[in-house]
């Protein structure tokens, strides 16, 4: 989300790639399109510029709306879909969570060759074989998960399977007669990201 006009936002993009790729550190990075069907979204403020600016390769991902899926976001936009067909784009639902009970509650499959960025960025270009939206839905309906998710469970190596913290902060549970209420994490055996600010 942007209170930038598109130009000035696909502006500092570019100027960031520059900068990645002049520090050595181009595949480090990975820009994935956050909020794209809300008011201050990507897809709601092009209006009349989205033919000219939307065509961009630097945004690798784009995330769907809480309850759409990539069909619903494509409906009526062929230029949306030409111009991520022609990058390689992908669509990935995440779990925007102002509540602890809403973290993973809307999730991506993604199969890595490795745990690196560059492995997620390849995953995306091969987003007909390596991304897999794991929820579906009838018209009308809302989102429910897929009846036959892969199994994350079937690798061999070993992973941090689950966190369990107990602490006072509010975001944790704060604290119930005195106690420090505890909450569990699970991870999957292949990415998890946790992204926060403060608490």
């Amino acid at each position: 989300m942007s209170s930038k006009i598109p130009a000035d936002a696909f502006d500092e993009l570019r100027d960031f790639l520059e900068r990645e790729r002049f520090t050595g550190k181009d595949g480090n990075s990975l820009i994935l399109a956050p909020h794209i069907d809300t008011g201050k979204g990507l897809l709601r403020t092009q209006k009349g510029q989205k033919l000219q600016l939307f065509d961009h390769g630097a945004i690798t991902g784009l995330e769907l709306g809480d309850d759409k899926l990539p069909e619903e976001t494509l409906s009526n936009r062929p230029w949306l879909r030409k111009a991520m067909e022609t990058h390689r784009q992908a669509f990935f639902h995440g779990s925007d969570a102002y509540k602890l009970r809403d973290i993973g509650s809307r999730y991506t499959w993604i199969k890595l060759a490795s745990p690196r960025i560059e492995a997620l960025r390849q995953a995306f270009v091969a987003s007909d074989s390596r991304v897999r939206i794991g929820f579906e839905k009838d018209a009308g309906d809302p989102l429910r998960e897929i009846d036959n998710p892969p199994d994350v469970q079937s690798n061999k190596h070993p992973w941090l399977k689950e966190v369990t913290v107990s602490g006072g902060v509010s975001f944790f549970g704060g604290m119930e007669d005195g106690e420090p209420q505890k909450t569990r994490f699970r991870f999957s055996p292949d990415l998890t990201c946790i992204v926060g600010g403060s608490m």
